[in-house]
């Protein structure tokens, strides 16, 4: 019912506006980057900011353009350290969710306790999508502290796409931290996923164990079978359905208005070196939209670089007319 009244409200949205825009195409600017920063699907992806802990993550998924960005990052500092990570958070207002995600898994970087209890003292809320592979001192605060809004378990699949060995240390602590989090976290806002057919051989066993003692319901789980191109930098897969929206640019007339229906344009991801890359889909750091060091967030957030001139509203952002969440309104 939710959706249904989501989908009607969009309907209306989208009417208005192109109403507006057969009148004038005098504010395209300010149309295209206000529904660039509306996401309909998700609210754990309200306004934020992504954080990337490290340049390189082990997990090496195969659905993850992971080398592109370790060439793109190769003249980064290696991992983010908490005073370069005070200077930037000073640059954020405290209504700024932090995602502990980006483009590596936040649980590598020897400092994260510290960047996430900063954090939290500060008045900002967090959501985290971890591996559950990193430091000991990442891994015991993951299970310790309770600073985070939403959590997103992301598991090793059947099918080894993503490159982790899975043992008995592994499945131990995740049982920790899955009890811990039931505990502590809403359920709808704690989900234990897996990109692939279904969790590994070993985790699928400690899933049911975990089902059969009510510890989490079913509603937790999702098994997902659909990938995100990464702006064209991941690989069709076998038994992977692409993501169900298509590409809008081939098509183009004059006045077509393009926008990002991904609702990212106030979602950038924190490299290592406080620079903001454009999105979670830009692996190879094709768009600098600033310094959060040197400037604050809701600036940033204006995306004048972006909107300097006419390529992105006409649809020619070369990054973004290789991401299917790119479209035409």
């Amino acid at each position: 019912m939710r959706i249904f009244f989501q989908n009607i409200i969009k309907y209306i949205t989208f009417f208005f506006i192109k109403i507006l825009r057969s009148a004038t195409l005098k504010f395209d600017k300010k149309i295209s980057l206000n529904l660039s920063k509306l996401n309909w699907s998700s609210k754990i992806y309200s306004k934020g900011l992504e954080v990337t802990t490290t340049v390189g993550c082990a997990m090496m998924c195969e659905y993850c353009p992971q080398d592109n960005y370790k060439k793109s990052g190769v003249n980064f500092p290696r991992a983010l350290s908490f005073d370069l990570f005070k200077k930037a958070i000073e640059n954020v207002d405290a209504s700024v969710k932090i995602h502990w995600t980006g483009f590596s898994e936040p649980l590598h970087c020897k400092e994260f306790p510290e960047m996430s209890d900063y954090a939290n003292k500060k008045g900002h809320k967090q959501h985290i999508s971890t591996t559950l592979f990193g430091r000991e001192n990442s891994k015991n605060f993951l299970i310790n502290e309770g600073v985070f809004d939403d959590v997103v378990l992301h598991l090793p699949d059947n099918q080894n796409l993503m490159k982790l060995k899975v043992n008995e240390d592994y499945v131990a602590y995740l049982e920790k931290v899955v009890i811990n989090f039931s505990k502590k976290i809403h359920k709808k806002k704690f989900q234990i996923m897996v990109i692939g057919e279904n969790f590994q051989k070993d985790i699928k066993l400690k899933i049911d164990d975990l089902l059969s003692q009510n510890v989490i319901s079913k509603s937790n789980l999702y098994i997902r079978r659909h990938l995100v191109t990464r702006a064209g930098q991941v690989e069709e897969k076998k038994g992977f359905q692409r993501n169900p929206l298509k590409y809008s640019c081939d098509n183009q007339s004059k006045n077509d208005l393009y926008y990002c229906s991904y609702g990212r344009l106030n979602k950038s991801v924190m490299l290592t070196n406080g620079d903001l890359a454009l999105c979670c889909n830009d692996y190879s750091i094709e768009h600098n939209v600033g310094s959060l060091i040197q400037n604050n967030l809701s600036e940033l957030y204006k995306h004048e670089k972006l909107f300097s001139d006419d390529i992105f509203i006409k649809g020619e952002m070369p990054l973004c007319k290789r991401c299917e969440f790119y479209q035409k309104l």
